[in-house]
């Protein structure tokens, strides 16, 4: 028989019935059956010299530290990935998807877990943390600088005015020589 495809431990039968089979792996009867769906209720069609299953992955915990403040959310399902979640709801963006859930944020976005819940709406957001104390309040987006980041890259990469930038963000100074990396800005008003 086929394994089941989450699997991670087989047994080869040699003899025996599903109690002992199930007893001899530390499982009770019942949740032998769960994980070998094609044995029947009986356990007459458990073949010697077959493997059957003994243990499989325990689930994947769901993520928990989405924004407190959220109030719709998204439940993924397998093949999910973070650009298609945010095309399903106008006016999310990629980076605030990021910001209401600090456990998926990762440039390759391979860590969604399927059945899990995530945060794709927030009533007026607030900033995100960490952020320089004079940030412009209430914006539509903000966006969590990296390294290497200033003022001009980011408003030629997320077509901002500068100008409107530098306002919002009054903290990072006159020349853009306090950007801190890691510090959410505002991005949109």
């Amino acid at each position: 028989p086929a394994l089941i495809p989450e699997c991670t431990k087989a047994y080869l039968v040699t003899s025996g019935t599903c109690d002992s089979v199930a007893a001899a792996n530390g499982l009770s009867t019942a949740a032998f059956q769960a994980l070998n769906p094609s044995i029947n209720a009986g356990c007459s069609n458990m073949y010697s010299g077959c493997n059957y299953c003994v243990s499989k992955a325990a689930a994947p915990t769901c993520p928990t530290d989405y924004a407190a403040q959220c109030d719709t959310f998204y439940t993924v399902v397998s093949g999910d990935i973070c650009t298609s979640i945010v095309a399903r709801y106008p006016g999310l963006s990629l980076n605030n998807f990021y910001a209401w859930n600090p456990a998926v944020h990762n440039p390759s976005c391979d860590n969604l877990q399927p059945n899990c819940k995530y945060c794709v709406h927030v009533p007026n957001p607030t900033v995100p943390d960490p952020h320089q104390p004079n940030v412009r309040q209430g914006c539509k987006e903000y966006y969590q600088a990296v390294a290497g980041d200033y003022c001009y890259k980011i408003a030629v990469e997320k077509g901002v005015n500068l100008n409107d930038f530098m306002s919002w963000n009054p903290d990072v100074g006159p020349t853009c020589l306090n950007m801190l990396a890691g510090y959410w800005y505002c991005l949109r008003i």
